[in-house]
């Protein structure tokens, strides 16, 4: 079962398309206390809560040009798998007692891989966000938007195959989100339920309160973008 393997496993692995949300998903999950944060606080929540609120939609709403802007909420010291560059950190991350969270798109594992930097495929569950499946949606205007393309979307489907590996990664080893639900009111709510049904986690509902100051800068950006 996938919870086995999660509760022996160190990291979760959460494989994203550009613009579908990755760091807003691992930043809600690392509030759960089996994980290790993406940066150093005495006062996590309230320093990650403060990070989103001081994130200003108009700072990053460029008129002239906003196919090159967006909201992002990056608040790690490290950009998707740069961090297994560093010894530092992969020596910290090996002997935490607690499991650390990776985020990648595709080619950046592909990299990883390729450089042996990457973490032991035994030792991982993952979470596949897969390619939104139609135009008509607020994720895949967003994409446009950020000038996320072109990209692979074949590769985010389900099972998902390791790149340059013949490691699948199916209903033992992760499952799947759906960055359209991700992308809405009720995000955090349709993570919660994810993470509990395949991990037997609960996602606490300060994840709420950083989703809903998170949408709600997603929707103002990209209404201001369009009518720029």
């Amino acid at each position: 079962m996938l919870t086995e393997q999660f509760a022996k496993s160190k990291y979760l692995v959460i494989v994203f398309p550009g613009g579908c949300g990755g760091n807003h998903i691992q930043n809600m999950i690392s509030l759960l206390p089996n994980f290790n944060k993406v940066f150093d606080s005495s006062n996590y929540y309230s320093d990650l809560l403060n990070s989103y609120t001081n994130i200003n939609p108009d700072r990053y709403l460029n008129k002239k040009n906003p196919n090159t802007v967006g909201i992002q909420a990056h608040f790690a010291k490290f950009s998707n798998l740069s961090c297994l560059r560093d010894k530092n950190f992969v020596n910290n991350m090996r002997i935490s007692d607690k499991k650390t969270i990776l985020i990648a798109h595709d080619h950046c594992i592909h990299a990883a891989i390729k450089e042996k930097v990457f973490v032991n495929f035994e030792d991982c569950v993952w979470i596949v966000v897969t390619w939104p499946q139609t135009k008509e949606c607020f994720v895949h205007r967003r994409i446009m938007q950020r000038n996320h393309w072109p990209q692979k979307t074949y590769r985010y489907t389900f099972p998902y195959l390791v790149p340059t590996t013949f490691n699948y990664v199916d209903c033992n080893r992760g499952f799947t989100l759906d960055p359209i639900k991700i992308f809405s009111v009720n995000g955090s709510h349709y993570l919660r339920k994810k993470l509990y049904d395949y991990l037997n986690l609960e996602l606490p509902t300060e994840a709420d309160k950083l989703h809903k100051i998170w949408f709600e800068e997603q929707e103002y950006f990209t209404q201001s973008a369009y009518t720029a």
